[in-house]
């Protein structure tokens, strides 16, 4: 499951045309690890 949701947030990313801020950076990235710890 964690490989699908890596998957659909590259599109994500992809989409976005300004550069993502260090700081939104980290808070994907802590939420990404806690929904894996859920999972």
């Amino acid at each position: 499951m964690s490989i699908d949701h890596g998957l659909s947030h590259a599109p994500t990313c992809r989409l976005q045309p300004t550069p993502v801020p260090t700081q939104p950076l980290f808070d994907l990235r802590r939420v990404f690890l806690a929904q894996r710890k859920i999972v």
